[in-house]
């Protein structure tokens, strides 16, 4: 029922057999008070690699270029790969196919941006800083700065990180990237936190600034609602649909208030926008919260329509189950 951020996501999509093929044995080292391999510290801890070294790094590179069509394209699909590890929590993995894909172009600033939130997951912030500025002097136009802000985010976001986000969107100036609109995005993970004063805050200052600002209305009304106001919930919700006409999640949200307080009928013409906004195939959900809603105004045979016809379409929203129970005991055949 909340805001649903739109995230980039790096996804691990092809057997990744070229690199598991060329682990060379590396020198351990310490590295932030570890004892690790070489190729497991961001650009192989700067290491004078030995003639059988230099020989594996020259095959990987051949074989490489010649699988991914180029160095450029390498580079970018072992990046993809160390972001995929990272992700799975495999961080040793992924260091080490950060550092293919530095051995592959050292120039890329994608791969120092996988530096930077590698030794940022983990806990050296140092380094992490250090890669980060690397990026930036090879990102001329920030679009891998913009990658790594919003993928880096939606790992915090997963993992339920909630307050390293929000250090991390007012520490960083993100621009026109996904999370442009940085006042609105802490509020809404302030929000998250359950810390609802500051989320107020910062969601009014997101509209002070952005009158328009829909989205921060829609979280405006969501914590009005978590905050037992409805009434005022369902001012925000209708500011927000008064902007974006065909705002799905606030006609959604605005009928789970109506609700809540009683108004079924308004909540019924709720969920009709919803059905009408959504594909087919989403509409299950919509029609079941319509029929009951029309069941609790007695309006039996209508919502018991409804609830046959989420049937038909389904509902992953909702155990099944129950939706039949309800019907077996409330509809006539």
């Amino acid at each position: 029922m909340k805001m649903k951020i739109l995230f980039i996501c790096f996804l691990i999509t092809q057997l990744n057999f070229a690199c598991s093929r060329y682990e060379a044995e590396y020198i351990s080292s310490m590295y932030n008070g570890k004892v690790v391999l070489n190729n497991e510290i961001p650009m192989y801890n700067k290491m004078v690699k030995d003639e059988y070294l230099r020989k594996v790094d020259a095959e990987f590179i051949a074989s490489s270029r010649e699988m991914y069509g180029g160095i450029h394209n390498a580079c970018i699909e072992h990046v993809k790969f160390g972001w995929g590890y990272l992700y799975r929590d495999d961080y040793k993995t992924s260091i080490k196919r950060f550092n293919q894909a530095w051995l592959l172009d050292s120039t890329q600033s994608d791969v120092y941006f996988g530096f930077a939130a590698y030794c940022y997951l983990t806990g050296n912030m140092s380094e992490s800083e250090l890669y980060y500025n690397i990026g930036k002097n090879y990102d001329r136009e920030n679009k891998a700065l913009k990658i790594y802000h919003t993928s880096l985010i939606m790992f915090l976001t997963e993992k339920k990180r909630n307050n390293e986000v929000i250090s991390f969107l007012k520490k960083y100036e993100l621009g026109d990237s996904l999370f442009s609109n940085v006042e609105g995005s802490i509020g809404f993970y302030y929000m998250e936190a359950n810390n609802y004063d500051s989320s107020f805050h910062y969601l009014n200052l997101a509209i002070t600034n952005n009158p328009s600002d829909s989205i921060s209305m829609l979280n405006l009304g969501w914590l009005s609602y978590l905050n037992k106001k409805p009434e005022l919930a369902i001012e925000y919700y209708t500011r927000a649909i008064s902007f974006a006409p065909n705002y799905i999640d606030a006609y959604s949200n605005r009928g789970l208030t109506y609700s809540e307080i009683k108004d079924y009928e308004n909540a019924i013409k709720d969920n009709l926008s919803c059905i009408a906004l959504s594909k087919y195939s989403e509409q299950g959900q919509y029609f079941r919260v319509m029929g009951y809603n029309k069941i609790l105004l007695g309006r039996i045979q209508e919502g018991c329509k409804d609830l046959n016809k989420s049937l038909e379409i389904g509902d992953p929203t909702f155990d099944e189950d129950q939706i039949k129970d309800l019907i077996k005991k409330t509809c006539k055949e």
